[in-house]
């Protein structure tokens, strides 16, 4: 059901009402259930997470481009009917930048995790510890559009196991091939004006996404106030996430000066890369100039070495014409 009413909420885009809204669980859960479309049984942060809450932490790259990590630990009820234990690891980024290697780190760390489970052993009644590994799934929810055009609003790269000779899917859960990969969601929020109505209702799951990340949508912007956003309508699946949104002035009494921080501070960064693009772009076209005088001093090196080719021809035809005509005065004084 949707509701109909216009509501005016911060602009959760930002890192602090990104946050803010994430480290409410129920928010989490509705998140992260949607998105997946699997239903989150049980969801909390990971230890590491819960201390970056506590410390209020951002990660910044080398770039200075900040990314907000954060990790839960889930119970997931899976498409077979299985509740397996989950590392969600939702990353989130405003400005391009071109550190790659930052994503994979953060993606690495949680790779190695690893869950304790107890199993009796039946004939000792031995309780024995065993260490297991986790499934993991990356979110990554980007303010700006990945290279080479990508033009896709949630990019969804699925593992798939086949038998390479018959090309037949594997079907069945194993732990050798289901720990060693992982799924992965990407979500440009610059191309959310790009899916069609056609595209967004061929399904209820795509439906509830596109819906979602409406309350996302920077196309809503408040006029004159890009800390706010104007949503016209919403699905009542969603209103605590609205509520939620709503709630954030109050835990944070001064948050305009806190999102014209970031303003600032983004601001600064786009200046910094605007200034480094330009420095490069000077030492190619510098480059490019003395790369085309190495080419005018080459062509003119050649063009002298070819006048010098010319004047040794005639020297050489100018000898033997001395040559003959030195033979013939022999002759004619003979």
């Amino acid at each position: 059901m949707l509701i109909q009413t216009p509501v005016t909420i911060p602009n959760p885009v930002y890192d602090a009402l990104f946050r803010y809204l994430m480290e409410d669980m129920k928010s989490a859960k509705i998140i992260i259930s949607t998105l997946l479309g699997k239903e989150v049984l049980d969801i909390s942060f990971t230890p590491q997470s819960h201390a970056l809450k506590e410390e209020r932490k951002e990660i910044e790259t080398a770039s200075g481009v900040r990314v907000i990590h954060l990790d839960f630990s889930a119970l997931v009820k899976m498409e077979d009917g299985i509740t397996r234990s989950v590392i969600i690891e939702m990353q989130k980024a405003d400005a391009h930048f071109n550190d790659i290697f930052r994503f994979k780190t953060y993606i690495m760390e949680n790779f190695s995790q690893k869950k304790i489970e107890e199993k009796i052993r039946r004939k000792t009644k031995q309780v024995v510890k065993k260490e297991l590994p986790i499934l993991l799934i990356p979110i990554f929810f980007l303010n700006f559009c990945i290279e080479n055009e990508v033009e896709a609003l949630v990019i969804q790269t699925n593992r798939e196991h086949i038998n390479f000779f018959n090309g037949a899917k594997i079907m069945n859960h194993n732990d050798f091939l289901d720990h060693l990969t992982y799924d992965m969601l990407t979500i440009q929020l610059p191309y959310i004006t790009k899916v069609s109505p056609k595209e967004y209702s061929s399904s209820p799951e795509k439906t509830k996404v596109f819906e979602l990340l409406q309350i996302f949508n920077q196309g809503f912007l408040k006029e004159g106030d890009k800390h706010k956003l104007t949503i016209q309508k919403y699905s009542a699946e969603f209103e605590p996430l609205i509520y939620r949104m709503l709630s954030a002035s109050q835990e944070y009494p001064e948050l305009e000066k806190l999102l014209t921080a970031e303003d600032d501070y983004l601001n600064a960064v786009e200046i910094a890369e605007l200034e480094r693009d330009n420095a490069l772009f000077d030492i190619e076209e510098k480059d490019k100039a003395l790369e085309e005088k190495d080419k005018i001093i080459e062509g003119k090196d050649k063009t002298i070495e070819e006048k010098d080719k010319a004047l040794e021809e005639n020297k050489k035809i100018l000898e033997e014409q001395n040559k003959i005509i030195q033979e013939l005065m022999k002759k004619n004084n003979k």
